[in-house]
């Protein structure tokens, strides 16, 4: 997993300076006895979390970072606003609401009942005769559902800043939200495009792949259903570290690729403890949504895909950090001496 030092960033977020360059302080003054005194430093809660990446640490972070968490949640929405056609088009709105047969032999039957009417043929239609609602598709909900192909244009834009954001929180650096995001953006936007269309496609495979065989059980049917959900989440965990390691080194797609799956196998305790945590909180969301639209419609927009990205965020720096950064850089994010020499 070797990287390229160019686009690594230093690490190091404290200004220490001797006591000679210290300002004087000034006489008395009201406003410097409210705010100019100094405070009472970090306590032990407030250490960096990665010289203790634990999941006590994760609950401290997240309450300390709970708003900007809020903040990432709602760029992954607005951010991938094509999305939002989707849900227009999935929620049925725009769709002209009719009755049909539920049953493909109903048209086989009426027409059997009107040649020879007979008590089986009606009795049959009493049967497969039911009718339910269907949505037949208008011209406005096909331009919604074509607009929100869109997404493969922004999904890695969006990907790759908030992922620039989370490594800040996990790595406790000073932040500029916007700043942060727009050059992340401006630095990998490449790659964030190439492999934005690449992810959205192979997300969206995954998931038509475990809808439709779920539905068209048995057989082989269930092979590949299984052969589904285990690529969906190995996948699902490789993605922790691909845009981490795209913001942090010079790495082509196929080595990002390559390494995140090596982390995958190295990380998989982290790893499955983020996936899981990630689940429940989307199953979290999903209840409130289904019990109480106003609460959970407020969940969806503020929690699950930011805290979600958190997790994952906080699940593999750590581990990026001890294979790919400590062995090669010290703590200001300079090569080492033996590291140049190789």
């Amino acid at each position: 997993m070797a990287n390229d030092p160019r686009k690594y960033e230093n690490m190091s977020t404290s200004g220490i300076h001797d006591e000679e360059d210290a300002p004087k302080k000034k006489k008395f003054n009201i406003f410097d006895r409210l705010y100019g005194t100094d405070g009472p430093g970090v306590s032990d809660d407030e250490r960096p979390v990665l010289e203790d990446p634990s999941l006590i640490n994760f609950f401290k972070l997240t309450w300390r970072k709970l708003w900007k968490v809020f903040s990432v949640n709602l760029i992954y929405i607005f951010g991938n606003f094509p999305l939002l056609f989707l849900a227009v088009y999935i929620s049925k709105w725009t769709q002209i609401e009719t009755a049909a047969p539920a049953y493909a032999a109903y048209s086989a039957l009426y027409g059997s009942a009107l040649a020879s009417p007979s008590p089986v043929t009606a009795s049959l239609l009493g049967v497969y005769g039911r009718t339910g609602t269907v949505y037949l598709d208008t011209p406005l909900s096909k331009v919604f559902l074509f607009a929100s192909i869109l997404v493969i244009f922004t999904f890695g834009f969006v990907n790759v800043g908030c992922t620039r954001i989370l490594r800040t929180i996990v790595r406790e650096e000073p932040m500029f939200f916007k700043q942060d995001f727009f050059e992340a953006i401006k630095k990998n936007w490449k790659q964030a495009l190439i492999f934005g269309v690449f992810d959205c496609v192979i997300c969206a495979l995954l998931v038509f792949d475990i809808v439709w065989f779920n539905a068209n059980t048995g057989g082989m049917i269930t092979f590949f259903l299984v052969i589904s959900w285990g690529t969906a989440i190995i996948y699902a965990m490789m993605r922790m570290y691909i845009y981490l390691m795209m913001i942090t080194f010079d790495l082509s797609i196929p080595k990002l690729l390559k390494n995140a799956l090596i982390f995958t196998a190295v990380g998989i305790k982290r790893n499955l403890l983020a996936l899981l945590g990630s689940i429940v909180i989307f199953g979290v969301c999903y209840a409130l949504l289904t019990l109480t639209f106003p609460l959970g419609f407020t969940a969806f927009l503020l929690l699950p895909f930011g805290m979600s990205a958190l997790m994952s965020a906080y699940a593999a720096y750590p581990k990026i950090k001890e294979v790919m950064i400590d062995p090669y850089y010290d703590a200001d994010g300079n090569l080492k001496k033996e590291s140049k020499s190789e």
